[in-house]
């Protein structure tokens, strides 16, 4: 007869099954967390040129010398090519200050399409001049 039992006989199978039930909940909520912690980080160095690569991003853009775009490519299984906007401000300490999803890539060759980019450039300036410049009169 095996004394060692191990946590399932000790608990029994219903406690077991709650407890494993819970720590992963507790694991999915630290991964949701940690994840979100890095979205709030620019990937792009400020000072970096238009040949940085980096395979989350897909596009970026400085703007009015104070504000980084970033477009990346979301981990989702379920919409393949779908991405997201982050807009960091420069002059806040690479703060971000708006993401949102954004749609899918058309993709040329493995590379946005000219119109993926000016979705995006709207996209950016947009929020930018209505959100934190306060510039109505323009879009």
């Amino acid at each position: 007869m095996n004394k060692h039992k191990g946590l399932r006989g000790l608990l029994g199978e219903g406690a077991y099954n709650a407890a494993k039930e819970q720590t992963a909940k507790k694991l999915t909520n630290l991964k949701e967390v940690l994840f979100e912690a890095e979205e709030e980080k620019s990937i792009v160095p400020w000072n970096a040129d238009q040949d940085f690569f980096h395979n989350d991003v897909v596009w970026f853009m400085r703007l009015d010398n104070r504000f980084m775009v970033e477009v990346r490519l979301l981990n989702d299984q379920l919409i393949p090519l779908s991405t997201k906007i982050y807009i960091f401000d420069h002059n806040n300490n690479d703060e971000l200050i708006h993401s949102v999803p954004v749609g899918f890539m058309l993709l040329s060759h493995n590379k946005p399409t000219i119109d993926d980019i000016k979705f995006w450039q709207d996209q950016a300036a947009n929020y930018i001049d209505r959100n934190i410049l306060k510039r109505f009169d323009t879009y």
